[in-house]
């Protein structure tokens, strides 16, 4: 998901209030207030499906690779990020796309958040632990760093 794909309430319109769930933790609360707590809309999908409350944008949603390109715009820079549920799938998604496996090689693989911010293996290991996504208990293998396995 791109960050684009996710906006603050204000920016829908839906009268009255009505009552929505955070599709994260099922926190529910009314329309109004949502707007007044800064919820998100996920405009991804079909309108008015998706809400986070506002702590939950941060967990983790996905694998993602970021790309090798560098597109530099004025003063921006930005890269193409692949996502998936795992980095396998993310690495397909790649070679369909017609990335070398030199580029892939030199691609940074992590995860991307519900805000749609892309977090590095260890950013994305702590994340994890803080929402309860992952139980360091339970954790196999590397202990400083996540990966998709550790997440389903």
């Amino acid at each position: 998901m791109r960050p684009s794909e996710l906006k603050p309430f204000e920016e829908r319109s839906l009268a009255g209030d009505a009552n929505i769930i955070c599709c994260i933790c099922g926190t529910k609360t009314s329309w109004n207030r949502a707007v007044k707590e800064g919820w998100i809309a996920d405009l991804d999908g079909e309108p008015y499906n998706s809400y986070y409350c506002l702590g939950c944008p941060g967990k983790i949603k996905s694998a993602a690779i970021k790309g090798d390109t560098i597109h530099i715009t004025h003063i921006k820079r930005s890269y193409t990020i692949y996502t998936g549920k795992r980095h396998h799938n993310v690495i397909a998604k790649m070679v369909e796309s017609g990335c070398s496996r030199e580029e892939i090689a030199r691609s940074e693989q992590g995860f991307i958040n519900y805000r749609g911010e892309f977090l590095d293996r260890k950013q994305a290991l702590e994340i994890a632990v803080f929402y309860g996504q992952v139980n360091m208990a339970n954790k196999q293998g590397n202990q400083t760093e996540l990966f998709s396995e550790d997440l389903y």
